[in-house]
């Protein structure tokens, strides 16, 4: 999967049904530079586990300034999450705060 994603000459990655980031190119890494500190930086374009793009949109200040949009960002996320734990037959998946 990182192979085809190093092949991409776009920001590209691979999300779970969560939001979490799976595998990033370097653009994608690059474009998502909030949610990766400096030393937390690998040569694979690994996501460290705790990378979430609804924990960024919703908990880190610097998501307002990244999204044009924001608000419809958030609508669009939230609906997202509802749909998947209303789809998801693990219960810890449909309990508050899940998407992390």
């Amino acid at each position: 999967m990182q192979r085809i994603l190093d092949t991409i000459g776009a920001p590209a990655y691979v999300r779970n049904n969560r939001l979490d980031l799976l595998a990033l190119n370097a653009l994608g890494r690059a474009l998502f530079t909030d949610l990766y500190p400096a030393d937390t930086a690998t040569d694979t374009g690994d996501a460290r586990p705790t990378a979430n793009l609804a924990r960024y949109l919703f908990l880190d200040d610097r998501s307002r300034d990244f999204y044009i949009e924001w608000a419809v960002v958030a609508k669009d996320v939230v609906a997202s999450l509802r749909i998947e734990a209303g789809r998801n037959e693990d219960p810890a998946a449909s309990e508050p705060g899940a998407a992390g």
